[in-house]
């Protein structure tokens, strides 16, 4: 595993307005946007699985860092020759370098409790991952305020996880339960809606998140997480989701983790680049049918219809005949597959995924081939 970091400009957190909530405050100073990754990485395996089994060969591909999460999965598959992980924010790279390292030396329960799933007292997770992190030659700081890493552990630093830690809060105050929403109690989910409301309102979001996350949204986003999560009830796997209990419950139901946490430890064959960058820019560097597999996460939420189309035609070119683009779209207006690209989408296979896809979050699925 190699790790190649090039040089950007200095990361600015996001600065709260002069009347945010406390909570709002607290989450602006943190350095990691996203510590875990919630998007589903059975569909990322079962698309790099039936790339390779196509191609005949192990893959080139490159993915936005994030959390790490989906790195960490296809790096244990083992279907990857190449993989370029790209990521603007430097602390993004530091957490997903953590998760590679501990894919490869540590258990699950291990996993677990140094990234705050499972109980380790401070003083210990600390402790490892001083130890961890001097090894990956990473700063102290990268996750933010070292006695809270310490105490809550990696995967509950970010900006994101502060949202869903102030929702639950809300939540909770006015009696809310997951069990209760498990048994369709009216009043309950309609506290879950004035939480959704509360917390997730467009000023806060902006303050935590920038203009640019919310600025092609096709309703509230409140309201978008409000229904997306309503909809997963529906379903008896509700009970087992794991994304829906990180988000409502801030731990996992029984017997269901993310894909890579339980992955059997094993050294990682795939030479893994690190880049910081932002993924627009470094695809666009990039030899033409060079890739096979490219993930853009839901990263053209972020953008402008044209730079969306930029990326897109950008995608289209570094891919080899066979090769998949992976797209993700939470609340955006953009309508992705009229934009002009040489890229062919496969709307059934895309619906398929969306109807497996337990990260409910994610209002479409894009899923397209060279």
């Amino acid at each position: 595993m190699t790790a190649i970091m090039l040089a950007s400009k200095k990361r600015r957190n996001p600065k709260p307005s002069p009347k945010a909530e406390n909570w709002v405050e607290e989450a602006c100073r943190k350095p990691v946007a996203f510590s875990q990754v919630r998007e589903d990485a059975l569909i990322d395996l079962h698309i790099a699985d039936s790339v390779a089994s196509k191609s005949g060969r192990q893959l080139d591909g490159v993915i936005v860092a994030s959390g790490g999460c989906t790195v960490a999965a296809l790096a244990a598959q083992g279907k990857f020759r190449h993989m370029q992980v790209v990521d603007i924010n430097r602390s993004q790279i530091a957490l997903t370098m953590l998760k590679l390292w501990l894919l490869e030396n540590g258990e699950s329960i291990q996993r677990m409790q140094i990234l705050g799933h499972s109980p380790m007292s401070p003083r210990m997770r600390g402790v490892f991952l001083k130890q961890i992190m001097t090894t990956l030659q990473l700063p102290q700081d990268s996750f933010g305020d070292w006695s809270e890493v310490c105490l809550i552990g990696p995967d509950h630093c970010g900006r994101y996880e502060a949202v869903f830690a102030a929702l639950r809060k809300e939540f909770k105050i006015n009696g809310g339960t997951i069990e209760l929403l498990l048994k369709g109690d009216n009043y309950t989910h309609q506290a879950l809606e004035r939480a959704f409301a509360r917390v997730m309102n467009q000023k806060n979001l902006v303050a935590i998140f920038g203009e640019d996350a919310t600025a092609n949204k096709t309703m509230p986003f409140w309201q978008h997480f409000y229904n997306q999560t309503e909809m997963v009830f529906f379903f008896r796997s509700a009970a087992r989701n794991p994304y829906l209990f990180q988000m409502l419950a801030g731990g996992f139901p029984a017997n269901s983790i993310y894909p890579w946490l339980n992955a059997p430890s094993k050294e990682i064959d795939t030479d893994i680049e690190f880049t910081v960058d932002t993924i627009s820019n470094h695809i666009a560097k990039q030899p033409s049918s060079s890739l096979d597999f490219v993930h853009l996460s839901n990263t053209l939420d972020w953008l402008s219809e044209d730079a969306a189309s930029s990326l897109l035609q950008q995608a289209g070119r570094v891919l080899r005949p066979g090769g998949t683009v992976i797209i993700r779209q939470l609340n955006s207006s953009i309508d992705i597959r009229a934009l002009p690209n040489d890229i062919a989408w496969d709307g059934a296979l895309s619906r398929a995924m969306l109807i497996r896809d337990r990260s409910f979050f994610y209002r479409n699925l894009h899923i397209g081939f060279k």
